[in-house]
């Protein structure tokens, strides 16, 4: 029995959130003695054994590593990889209600596989969550033998897949999909009025690949559905030309973060000359908004760097991904407070129709995620505690991007 020093000194040097996932030890062990036995059986065999473990079989030590035996063996056959312990240590903790951390190049997508075909041995319908249409393309087709060969369905939505596509994918077994994508599938499922113009994304289980990317990364930004406003705001020339000519200090501070900025008494006697006559914390109210608005475009978007102008439209550049999004664009003004600072004629204005945050998958409980991390710690995946969420549909304060055209969002808020 460890002293109440030796505990505390534990508790001290553990990493925040991690459990003990010593006991996934015995289990990887326990799947091991089997490999001679199941090598002898033929692929039928494997998975009749497969579909007769109980629903509940993650839920003891035998059944457990019987599972993860019979997965490996499949994988070794039909997909040329056989799971290490590592990669059998994490499937069990998944399995169990952990997200755990793999060294690069410990193969995350063979343990999100197996921990598919767990989920669907439980009864479940799994969304294996990746972060952009070339990953759950090819993880599909890579994976795919292992979970034919398992009795399970397996197929791929991209942002490329036409609606019939989508409505026969989503009844497989399991389904790889970018998060984004599996998002305004609901998004667009809940606008429908008629069954049949529903693609039938029903959320149920979901493994993340690259968790830390979805739930910390990109967590918090909403995804949000808009159509095409009727009118369309025009640029303001003059307040973009008024706040090209202040400068920093003098006129505005910007904050340490370089998120925020504000007007200057000097700005703010500025702004009065230029409009003499306004009550800017009156009757004004709005110019001050507006004006503040343009001010953030002026002097906080880099052209380059968080936009770009491409055949006379600004497009975003992700902030996350690094990557120009055509679809999308700043709410509140600040799309068209840009254009007016590139002397660009305004584009169409949006409406929003529908949002809700990518937090973080199709699944009323979030079963676990895998991340490439830069270590294990003593030959076992380190783990995080698990994480239960369910679609929320607030912005929880964040300020989105819209995506036109069902598009993604992706501003970090």
């Amino acid at each position: 029995m460890p002293s109440a020093w030796n505990r505390l000194k534990a508790w001290l040097l553990e990493t925040p959130g991690a459990t003990d996932l010593s006991w996934s030890g015995a289990v990887a062990e326990a799947a091991g003695h089997q490999a001679g036995d199941l090598a002898r059986l033929a692929d039928t065999e494997l998975r009749d054994r497969l579909t007769a473990l109980p629903a509940d079989f993650a839920r003891g030590d035998e059944s457990l590593a019987a599972f993860l035996a019979i997965v490996r063996e499949l994988a070794d056959r039909l997909v040329g990889l056989r799971p290490v312990d590592v990669q059998l240590r994490a499937a069990a903790a998944m399995l169990r209600g952990t997200s755990v951390e793999l060294a690069t190049g410990e193969g995350k997508t063979l343990v999100g596989a197996m921990v598919a075909v767990g989920l669907v041995v439980a009864g479940h319908r799994v969304h294996v969550l990746s972060a952009n249409d070339y990953l759950a393309g090819r993880d599909a087709g890579w994976m795919g033998p292992l979970l034919a060969a398992s009795g399970v369905s397996v197929a791929a939505v991209t942002s490329g897949s036409p609606h019939q596509d989508r409505r026969d994918a989503y009844r497989a077994d399991v389904v790889y999909v970018p998060v984004t994508e599996a998002g305004f599938d609901v998004l667009r499922d809940r606008l429908c009025l008629d069954d049949a113009d529903r693609v039938g994304i029903r959320p149920d289980a979901a493994v993340l690949d690259e968790a830390d990317a979805v739930l910390l990364d990109e967590g918090r930004v909403p995804l949000v559905l808009a159509g095409e406003a009727a009118e369309t705001v025009g640029a303001d020339w003059e307040l973009a030309a008024f706040v090209a000519g202040l400068t920093e200090s003098d006129h505005y501070e910007i904050e340490d973060d370089r998120r925020t900025v504000h007007l200057t008494e000097a700005g703010l006697q500025a702004a009065e000359q230029q409009f003499p006559g306004v009550e800017l914390f009156g009757a004004d109210h709005e110019l001050l908004a507006r004006l503040h608005t343009a001010l953030h475009a002026e002097a906080l978007l880099v052209r380059d760097v968080d936009y770009v102008v491409e055949g006379g439209r600004v497009r975003l550049v992700s902030a996350s991904r690094g990557r120009v999004e055509a679809l999308q664009r700043w709410p509140e003004g600040l799309q068209e407070a840009v254009e007016a600072k590139e002397r660009l004629e305004p584009s169409s204005g949006v409406d929003v129709l529908d949002q809700l945050l990518r937090l973080p998958a199709t699944a009323p409980s979030l079963t676990a995620g895998c991340s490439a991390g830069p270590a294990t710690r003593n030959g076992s995946p380190t783990a995080n505690s698990t994480a239960f969420v369910t679609w929320p549909t607030a912005t929880d304060g964040c300020s989105p991007v819209i995506g036109r055209g069902c598009s993604t969002c992706a501003r970090a808020c």
